[in-house]
């Protein structure tokens, strides 16, 4: 390598690892060569005389689900650009789990970690930030406290974002609006999400209802029994919005099993934008969210951090999408299953689901 590129070893080194100064015609002389050869750098061999793994450490709930995969596309292919690698791993939505899987991560040797977290109280941020390595948050959002931020994060804000997604069912005629989410214990994501639907019904003077929690690793009886209680109430619920699109779909299919139209007697709403929950049929309405770019963007904060940087805190856009499982809620649509009586509450039932 050192002879095709008429330089001496040290100089391709310093080239290959970034360190120390190299004129930029002789650095562009040991790329072209680095090309033509083919070479390619023992990034093992590097890290052990180097001091240094050039790779970074991710840690994503579940590789289930199709969100996190493209956050990753958007996280290695940024690695990628630097020279570095990534480490993946999952925590299956365990917060036991996942803290040691960041001890395990950090054992290896990364550089700097990309965590997507189940809670981000100050105690499991302690216990992140207490192993020494710099790391950005992705999809978290703790709730603001004033001052200078304590760690980087990109995320989009979910409190915000399903407020006007359910303040887009309000418009449209629902007053009975029900949430469903992933357990709150295992996502801050969701109850964040779950936030923002009762500031959106608050606002609205409607009743918010209690959440409808469902575990990350259900089957299909859960999204069963959860969606008859919802619908077997004295009052059902004309609309349906969920904190992934993952149970929007489950939702969709249960509400038909129940022997339900969608959007006709149920419009259903999902959060994260997946393009498979947009071609199925009818096609889900939904909140988006640039997960492939909330990816970059967690690399960019993390080398910002590893080059000696602040913390900074980026909140990326979302939109709302609209779908075939949305529609205005319909003008006949009975208040009660039974009586008279009109109930805009969600009551509790007083037989068995349909």
């Amino acid at each position: 390598m050192a002879t095709a590129a008429g330089v001496a070893v040290g100089t391709v080194s310093r080239v290959l690892n970034g360190s120390g100064a190299v004129a930029p015609q002789t650095a562009s002389r040991v790329r072209q060569a680095i090309a033509v050869l083919g070479f390619m750098p023992d990034a093992a061999g590097r890290s052990l005389r180097s001091g240094a793994s050039r790779a970074i450490g991710v840690l994503v709930p579940t590789l289930s689900n199709p969100i996190f995969a493209r956050s990753l596309e958007g996280i290695e292919r940024a690695a990628a650009q630097r020279g570095f690698s990534t480490v993946i791993a999952s925590s299956g939505y365990d917060p036991v789990r996942e803290l040691d899987v960041v001890a395990t991560l950090v054992a290896r040797g990364v550089e700097g970690l990309v965590l997507t977290l189940t809670d981000t109280k100050p105690d499991r941020i302690d216990a992140v930030a207490g192993h020494g390595v710099p790391f950005v948050l992705a999809y978290n959002q703790p709730k603001p406290n004033g001052g200078a931020p304590r760690f980087s994060l990109a995320t989009v804000d979910s409190r915000v974002a399903l407020q006007e997604a359910t303040e887009q069912l309000i418009a449209l005629g629902h007053r009975r609006v029900a949430f469903l989410g992933g357990a709150f214990a295992s996502s801050d994501r969701s109850r964040a999400r779950y936030e923002g639907y009762r500031a959106a019904m608050d606002a609205a003077g409607l009743p918010a209802w209690d959440p409808a929690e469902i575990p990350f690793d259900a089957q299909d009886e859960a999204f069963e029994a959860a969606l008859g209680d919802l619908i077997g109430r004295l009052v059902a619920p004309t609309a349906l919005i969920c904190s992934n699109d993952l149970l929007g779909l489950h939702a969709v299919a249960a509400a038909r099993r129940h022997g339900l139209a969608v959007p006709g007697d149920l419009s259903v709403v999902g959060f994260d934008g997946m393009p498979m929950a947009r071609i199925a049929e009818p096609s889900l309405a939904t909140v988006a969210q640039p997960a492939r770019r909330m990816g970059e963007a967690a690399v960019d904060l993390l080398f910002g951090l590893i080059a000696g940087g602040p913390p900074r805190q980026l909140i990326l856009p979302h939109t709302f999408l609209e779908g075939g499982t949305l529609a205005a809620a319909r003008a006949d649509a009975d208040p009660l299953r039974a009586g008279s009586a009109t109930i805009l509450g969600p009551t509790k039932p007083n037989r068995s689901p349909r």
